[in-house]
């Protein structure tokens, strides 16, 4: 069959699958030894802001600082209270080391809820503590010594 320029079109016959079993498979990436994991959870527009300006009074960006809060507080034993988290606020990135991550997600199943939450929680209670608020433990203490 002739088309348009005068060439003629060819059967098109199936090409030959070369099948070379000797070949060895590509070897897997290493992993670094200092990889990091990323979690990204919402902090209403305030927070966020408050968090920002702590973090340029320590000259740090707003995820290291986040990242920074994440880390000394998992060092401590202590109860969290329980906070509502916002959807309708602004990420902010935490960005840990392998053993907090994993503290973080054994904290997860613990509580019973997400990694970004259990995250959350924790920086909303640093905001709660140096805004002059009070943690369950200093409440827990005062209602003792009233009974």
């Amino acid at each position: 069959m002739n088309t348009l320029f005068g060439r003629k079109t060819l059967p098109v016959r199936p090409k030959a699958i070369k099948q070379n079993f000797n070949q060895e498979q590509p070897k897997k990436r290493k992993k670094r030894s200092d990889a990091k994991k990323d979690i990204k959870f919402k902090l209403s527009n305030e927070d966020k802001k408050s968090l920002q300006r702590k973090a340029m009074n320590h000259m740090l960006s707003l995820t290291a600082f986040a990242s920074l809060i994440v880390e000394n507080d998992l060092l401590r034993d202590k109860e969290y209270q329980d906070y509502e988290y916002d959807n309708n606020g602004e990420f902010v990135h935490v960005v840990l080391k392998e053993g907090d991550f994993n503290n973080i997600q054994s904290l997860s199943i613990e509580w019973g809820i997400s990694k970004r939450r259990v995250v959350h929680r924790i920086v909303k209670e640093y905001l709660w503590i140096v805004s002059g608020g009070y943690t369950i433990n200093t409440y827990r203490e005062g209602r003792r010594r009233e009974v």
